[in-house]
């Protein structure tokens, strides 16, 4: 998983080192680009990354065992930032929209406070049935209940989910019904979600997304602050295995993460019908110009006929190759770009690059500016300097 690690693995096997040579003018401009500021953040908890050891403990409990950030958010084409307990605590999260809870399993009372403040400030937490379950510790009062306005009850994984007929979220799935199952199998066929829990909502706010046959809560929704909080009781509309170092899920899944984030006001990297077809988003650093990579993520096969929509939310004036500079064909409308009729082997990828049209002149050096003053910081000689600003990724300028 790491570019200098294996670089002379690369060299040596034959079809990645052609694939590196293919692409190496381009893995140049990283430095030059960062990532484009997602409106998604998934947590990953450091304190279960420390104590629970995934070949040892079962069923297994860290990051990347339920990891929605290793393939299943880009076969949906949104993009995202990783937060542990400690980038909350530090505020760093306060300009993003969407916290989807990973693993914040073990929850202190000082991390249930801080994900409370984040609500009440504006945010909107998604949290699944294993939020505040720590599975190999004594069970304490869920630590979520103040926050969620319920009580949770474990109960089987079984039976059927029920959607309200106009429900104020998840509008696609209004009157719709489920088989209450849901599959997420790691790399050692473990699979994560072996249950789910049933809502007892204690706050008169509580709204009632979907229902289990006995008519107890699988899904609420409730307003809290500025924010609200969505507890998933159910994992029915997960399926999704780790067979290639990544998640690899159905089509259904990406629809319902499309369906969920997209009503909650999270905007994906780009629209396309096609899941492999990944996407990410890219500002330079003095902020003229952003680039759109996507790639080919099946292994085995050709994706035909590739088609993406990508929503700049401003008229570019031209898109281009970032090595060459040629203008590269495509569909420009307004703000939003379409890059079609795309056939890509497996594993290839492509790279645009589109010129800003909505700076003036001193925009660009503003921006390189603003970028520059939250990496270094100037410290007068014999004194120690100042903590670092820790904003990841760039914040357009003035924004």
């Amino acid at each position: 998983h790491d570019y200098f690690i294996h670089l002379h693995s690369i060299t040596q096997n034959p079809e990645m080192k052609a694939w590196y040579e293919k692409n190496v003018e381009y893995l140049k401009l990283m430095g030059r680009f960062d990532l484009k500021k997602p409106d998604v953040a998934v947590t990953h908890s450091w304190r279960n990354d420390r104590v629970y050891i995934p070949w040892v403990t079962f069923p297994s409990d860290t990051g990347y065992q339920n990891d929605i950030g290793r393939g299943d958010l880009q076969e949906a084409h949104f993009s995202y930032v990783y937060t542990s307990e400690h980038e909350l605590q530090d505020h760093l999260l306060d300009h993003y929209k969407v916290i989807v809870d990973n693993n914040f399993h073990t929850l202190n009372p000082e991390d249930a406070a801080n994900l409370d403040a984040w609500v009440k400030a504006g945010g909107t937490l998604v949290l699944n049935q294993r939020s505040g379950r720590p599975p190999y510790l004594p069970a304490p009062p869920w630590p979520l209940a103040d926050l969620t306005g319920c009580t949770s009850t474990v109960r089987p994984l079984d039976g059927n989910i029920h959607f309200e007929a106009n429900p104020p979220i998840l509008k696609a799935y209004a009157g719709k019904t489920f088989a209450n199952k849901g599959n997420v199998i790691d790399w050692q066929q473990h699979g994560y979600y072996a249950d789910c829990i049933a809502l007892e909502p204690k706050a008169p706010d509580v709204a009632v997304i979907a229902r289990y046959d006995d008519g107890k809560p699988a899904i609420v929704m409730r307003p809290v602050g500025k924010g609200r909080v969505v507890v998933l009781g159910s994992s029915f509309s997960r399926d999704s295995h780790d067979t290639k170092g990544y998640y690899v899920g159905t089509h259904d899944q990406s629809l319902f993460y499309q369906a969920l984030l997209g009503d909650l006001g999270a905007a994906p990297v780009l629209q396309s019908d096609q899941d492999t077809l990944w996407g990410e988003r890219f500002i330079s650093n003095n902020g003229s110009t952003e680039m759109l990579v996507l790639g080919n993520q099946s292994d085995t096969d050709t994706l035909q006929n590739g088609s993406a929509t990508w929503d700049l939310g401003f008229a570019p004036k031209r898109v281009f190759d970032p090595v060459t500079g040629a203008d590269l064909p495509v569909k420009i409308e307004g703000t939003k770009v379409t890059i079609s009729g795309l056939t890509l082997v497996p594993y290839e990828m492509r790279y645009y690059a589109v010129e800003r049209s909505n700076e003036d002149a001193l925009d660009p050096l503003a921006h390189w500016l603003f970028r520059q003053g939250q990496l270094w910081a100037a410290v007068s000689p014999g004194r120690q300097g100042g903590e670092q600003d820790k904003c990841w990724p760039v914040q357009p300028f003035g924004n």
